[in-house]
């Protein structure tokens, strides 16, 4: 198709697949119910306003290439395979809500998905997400619940974060992570009640600063460059086989019930101020001139 405008679309019970807008397109207000769509190409041109609503859906295939702005955005029961988002900014507006959401084979390019705040995702699952140069993915100051986010490769050289800074989270898994030098995992102001950390390099920014965390396993982590907890809260958190491979900073921080099992720190531990109760060190290495050297 050429150049085109699509206002208040509603898909129900039908079957979209093999449509092209090259020169580009202006869409506002979508819904899909029992809805598939498959095999759609939207030029760098196209642009989305208003609301998205898709429920019990699938998409597959879709490349979006413009901007987004969803003021309003539901999203239930529904899977999403193979999507690239490149160019344009992407915003999903605030009170974003997205529970039951299945999406696979994400890559996101150009500027981040940013989901703002106020949202709610609960059961969803990301797996298989390619952060190109300038992507990432971002819920700030939203609620998540039951969310997983699973084998996150970024591109060589790529700068892209992941960002869930000043969100509340609750039985969160952030697993089989590859951020790049360039890169950021910022999970700063966050309040996490049971989550995991697992298998991931970080050589760029990992940032936890004021971060409340209760019931949280970090394993099988390499930190490249700075890791960050200044004044975070620590709480029946565990470190398993975990690098610090540059500056650890825990200045200000608190921890209770803490352990670090086989745990080495490359460079002098940053820990002014902080305050430990119960906190055990098993096999762990710090380096010479510095680091937690007191028994608590």
């Amino acid at each position: 198709f050429g150049a085109a405008m699509v206002d208040a679309l509603s898909v129900k019970k039908s079957r979209v697949s093999d449509l092209s807008f090259e020169m580009g397109v202006v869409m506002r207000d979508v819904s899909l119910q029992d809805a598939s769509v498959s095999g759609v190409l939207l030029s760098d041109a196209a642009s989305f306003q208003g609301m998205l609503s898709v429920s019990k859906s699938t998409l597959g295939l879709v490349v979006f290439g413009g901007a987004m702005q969803a003021d309003s955005v539901q999203i239930f029961s529904s899977s999403l395979d193979g999507v690239l988002l490149k160019s344009g900014a992407r915003v999903l507006g605030p009170r974003t809500v997205l529970k039951d959401v299945k999406l696979a084979r994400l890559a996101v390019g150009g500027a981040p998905l940013l989901i703002e705040r106020g949202s709610k995702l609960s059961g969803v699952e990301l797996d298989d997400v390619v952060l190109q140069d300038r992507g990432g993915i971002g819920v700030i100051g939203s609620t998540l619940s039951g969310v997983t986010l699973r084998n996150v490769v970024m591109e060589k050289e790529a700068k892209a974060v992941v960002k869930l800074s000043g969100s509340s989270m609750k039985k969160i898994a952030l697993e089989d992570l590859e951020i790049g030098t360039n890169g950021v995992l910022a999970l700063d102001q966050t309040v996490v009640k049971g989550g995991t950390l697992k298998n991931a390099t970080i050589d760029g920014y990992a940032l936890f600063e004021a971060a409340k965390m209760t019931d949280v396993e970090i394993v099988d982590v390499t930190f490249g460059d700075m890791a960050d907890f200044e004044s975070a809260v620590l709480k029946k958190v565990r470190f398993t086989n975990v690098v610090f491979e540059d500056l650890a900073i825990f200045e200000g921080a608190k921890m209770v019930d803490v352990v670090f099992d086989g745990v080495v720190f490359r460079k002098p531990v940053k820990a002014r101020d902080a305050k430990l109760k119960r906190v055990e060190f098993v096999n762990t290495t710090f380096p010479e001139d510095g680091g937690f050297t007191r028994a608590y």
